[in-house]
């Protein structure tokens, strides 16, 4: 999709109606909800055109083009969006996408910190700031992220099983313990978590710990597999 199609389709809907800014932006937000990403982007530059002091149309477009791998436009939406109201969390996480997008990871780092400044508890911005620390190689912010994001969190294993990873990477073992000891209490029949735990103990020298965990392992296999091996109910005919 480009910007000059997305021009041409936006002036045949403005052609079609007179200018009405919000039933512009409500219709952008459903046709993009439906998938029509064209259509959506079409009308949000409607919307912007019609207010051009609106911020909000800039913020909606720059994720349609997001999405649709138009980076560099999307981050220059985002940024139009950040002139007229640069106190908006959502268009600093967004010009935070954007930037990585295009390669610029400091400026992605630049803007997400930002965002989170401006909204404490803003999940997603910490989710990706956090990545984005992970994978520079910036371990010990990364793991901060992650444990306020488990904090708000706290039953959600993927993130739990993240940061017991990113804790033993980073050398931080019995934090890595605690946290997989945690996801072995929320899910006591999954097998994984005593495994990894049974490992890391067994690297600690927790000898007496890491059997405990392998005597649970072999005891969930020898159940799995007693489930599996169930003799048939005999046959009615």
């Amino acid at each position: 999709m480009s910007l000059s199609g997305i021009g041409t389709a936006c002036l045949l809907l403005w052609a079609a109606a007179p200018p009405n800014p919000l039933a512009d932006m409500n219709a952008g937000v459903q046709a993009e909800q439906e998938g029509d990403s064209r259509r959506a982007a079409a009308l949000f530059v409607q919307a912007i055109r019609e207010s051009p002091g609106w911020t909000l149309p800039r913020i909606e477009l720059a994720q349609v083009l997001l999405k649709v791998g138009q980076a560099p436009q999307a981050q220059q939406w985002a940024g139009e969006a950040l002139r007229l109201d640069p106190s908006s969390p959502r268009a600093w996480h967004l010009l935070s996408q954007a930037d990585e997008a295009v390669g610029d990871v400091a400026g992605a780092e630049a803007a997400d910190t930002s965002a989170i400044k401006l909204r404490p508890d803003y999940f997603e911005a910490k989710q990706h700031l956090a990545q984005l620390y992970w994978n520079e190689g910036k371990k010990d912010p990364a793991i901060q992220l992650y444990v306020q994001l488990v904090a708000a969190k706290p039953q959600d294993t993927s993130l739990l099983a993240l940061l017991a990873t990113a804790e033993e990477e980073g050398g931080r073992v019995e934090a890595a313990e605690q946290a997989l000891r945690t996801l072995s209490e929320i899910q006591p029949d999954a097998p994984a978590w005593h495994r990894r735990l049974a490992r890391l103990l067994e690297g600690e020298g927790k000898t007496a710990d890491a059997a405990e965990e392998l005597d649970k392992l072999s005891k969930l296999s020898g159940a799995q597999k007693a489930r599996r091996l169930r003799p048939l109910p005999p046959s009615k005919r």
